[in-house]
């Protein structure tokens, strides 16, 4: 009678471990991941390098960092078109494979290549790329540089510093175009924030909606379609007379800030509240504090919160989203015609400075304060008025 043979368990042991061990292996030397080339301090992985098709040995060689696994399309349009926030679970793919399973052995610096506006840290044992802390004497020294996102700021230290902070290495110095393309439209000179710039052909102008510059076309073919219902005669609240809402943009375009509609029609000396007509029926009259002059307020459906302390706890994935949504509202918005409807997101818009020297945290504050006050406020400058 043949006996029937028991599997040893010290065999059976070390083959289930081996198998383990050879699936390991593939997963650490094979399996196809991406590869970015730097680890941020958050953690995430940061300026993608080859996606999805990269293995860890490859992506050690380029001095980069390695994400396990598919970014989706939704992540790479989100996280790293859009925001540019990176991707989490960021490793370092320079570990030993007894490191990588086990956490034994410390990361250095020898292999990571950060982008010139970072430093490699150590920190807690694991290497990252941070903004540099330091700034040579030629850059800071440099004197006035502008971007290729059309910035202009103090000193080189300064673009290399926002160069960091937004995580944007897509823009580079280029030459400044001539002072008259300059936005500045800041009446504190104590302000440091880079300055907007236009390029040739467009012209810099300060929008009443959000307070923030924009770089306009004085070609006015194509506007038909969104001015058509402004015919006629309009009032504008510089108490000036324009033939059409053309001839308003053309004045706004010359001045550099967006006049506002006072009202519809030529301006009369005898106007007030009670007899000039609006853009509409259900628009509310308030007259300037300066002059007295009527003008029309767009007072329904007021933002319930014109704070941009929201911004702060929003994460930069959201925070690109509803600024580009904001931006976009913008853009259909008809020139001297800004509404602020429910929601709005006054992340990244200026303080102002309003007519009588009455500082706005921004354009927003500013329509609902005229809106529920006896008078209108103009804007008159982005940044804070000046005491006195």
């Amino acid at each position: 009678m043949c006996c029937v043979l028991s599997p040893n368990p010290a065999i059976f042991n070390m083959l289930l471990l081996l198998s383990v061990a050879l699936q390991a292996l593939f997963v650490y030397f094979v399996s196809g991941g991406s590869c970015f080339r730097m680890r941020l301090e958050n953690g995430h992985c940061h300026e993608l390098i080859e996606r999805d098709t990269s293995t860890r040995l490859e992506c050690c060689r380029r001095g980069g960092f390695y994400h396990h696994g598919k970014l989706s399309s939704a992540v790479f349009v989100r996280d790293i078109l859009l925001s540019k926030s990176g991707v989490p679970n960021c490793e370092n793919p320079c570990e030993g494979v007894i490191s990588y399973f086990f956490g034994f052995a410390e990361e250095t610096c020898n292999n990571v290549r950060c982008n010139k506006e970072f430093e490699c840290k150590l920190i807690k044992g694991k290497s990252y790329c941070t903004c540099k802390s330091t700034c040579s004497k030629e850059d800071y020294e440099s004197g006035p540089v502008c971007s290729s996102d059309f910035r202009m700021f103090r000193n080189r230290c300064a673009l290399i510093k926002e160069r960091c902070r937004s995580l944007n290495s897509l823009f580079t110095e280029i030459p400044c175009p001539p002072a008259a393309h300059s936005c500045n439209f800041n009446s504190n000179p104590l302000d440091n924030k880079p300055v907007k710039v236009c390029p040739e052909g467009r012209v810099c102008v300060m929008r009443a909606y959000s307070g923030k510059t924009s770089c306009e076309s004085p070609d006015q073919s194509g506007l038909s379609y969104k001015y058509s219902y402004y015919k006629g005669q309009i009032c504008g609240a510089d108490n000036n007379t324009y033939t059409d809402i053309f001839a308003l943009r053309n004045a706004s375009l010359r001045r550099g800030i967006e006049i506002r509609i006072g009202y519809m029609g030529p301006c009369r000396a005898d106007a007030t509240c009670t007899n000039v007509r609006c853009q509409s029926l259900r628009m509310t009259c308030r007259p300037h504090v300066l002059t007295g002059q009527p003008i029309c307020l767009d007072c329904n459906d007021l933002p319930p919160n014109c704070n941009a302390v929201g911004a702060f706890f929003v994460r930069r994935t959201d925070y690109a989203i509803l600024a580009l949504n904001e931006s976009m509202k913008e853009s259909r918005l008809v020139f001297g015609d800004p509404r602020w409807h429910g929601k709005v997101f006054t992340g990244g818009w200026p303080g102002i400075c309003g007519s009588k020297g009455q500082s706005f945290p921004n354009t927003c504050f500013q329509q609902v304060f005229s809106c529920y006050g006896k008078h209108y406020y103009d804007l008159v400058s982005s940044g804070y008025c000046l005491a006195g």
